[in-house]
Order: structure tokens, then sequence, then C-alpha cells
């Protein structure tokens, strides 16, 4: 990650637990997460691997990119080579 609000999180962290459980939560995502907020509120079991979910996680996945390429989103090209 970079940028101004990602260094200054990593700088507060430091001294600040609840900010560096953040910085350690995102610096050690997957790229692609599904939750089930139905069952799972707190989003702590990520069933990205579901294989009873594949297709429809794939419909998702699919408009996530026809998305981000007709916003010429600057990410775009990150997230594609992030989760091949």
């Amino acid at each position: 990650m970079s940028g101004l609000t990602w260094r200054a999180m990593v700088a507060a962290s430091a001294s600040n637990p609840e900010i560096a459980a953040r910085v350690k939560h995102f610096s050690y995502r997957v790229p692609l997460e599904f939750y089930d907020y139905q069952e799972d509120i707190d989003a702590r079991h990520n069933r990205i691997d579901d294989p009873e979910l594949q297709e429809t996680i794939e419909q998702h996945r699919a408009k996530l990119v026809r998305w981000m390429r007709d916003t010429n989103d600057p990410q775009f090209r990150t997230f594609q080579e992030a989760t091949r």
C-alpha cells in the first residue's frame, strides 16, 4: 500500500495497538474475500475458497472486473495481477 494515509497509519501503529492491529490486518489480507454477513456479521470466515460458492463468487468477480474496466479504475491492472 502507499499514500499519505497509509504512511500515517503505519507511523501511528508504533504507539497505538488498535491501529497496529488494523495495519497488520490490511498488510496480510488476501486479494479476494467473500463473507456471509447473515451468518458471520464480523466477517471472520472468508469463504472465497468454498467450493459451494464458486459460481456465485465468479459472478460477483466478473461484475467487479466489468465495473473497474468501465470506470477506468486506476487499480484495475493491479487487481488483475493480484487475482490471477
